[in-house]
């Protein structure tokens, strides 16, 4: 006997960038790890931001229909007034991927 869903119910998955991704050293975690405010440092963290592409086709294996993730804007914009070209067009490869 198993779980019957909707047809219309989208199985999928939810990330946050700063648990996945890993050495966003411009975000305020990192900088709140790294002075010690926190038990844990990320690092690395899943290291999604290098392995996307095969995290992404994990999810299309498992028969994902969606998936939520996150930006991290501290990426695209390190400093004030300054963005990040080759974080900006990660993004996009990953959005042009799903």
């Amino acid at each position: 006997m198993g779980i019957k869903f909707f047809d219309e119910f989208i199985f999928g998955t939810a990330t946050s960038s700063h648990q996945i991704e890993g050495n966003n050293k411009w975000n305020d975690w990192w900088y709140y790890e790294q002075m010690g405010k926190l038990p844990y440092k990320s690092n690395k963290a899943c290291n999604h931001w290098e392995l996307y592409k095969e995290d992404i086709s994990l999810m299309h294996s498992l028969g994902y229909d969606g998936y939520r993730f996150s930006i991290e804007w501290s990426r695209i914009f390190p400093r004030e007034s300054e963005i990040d070209e080759n974080a900006l067009n990660k993004y996009r490869e990953i959005i042009e991927l799903l």
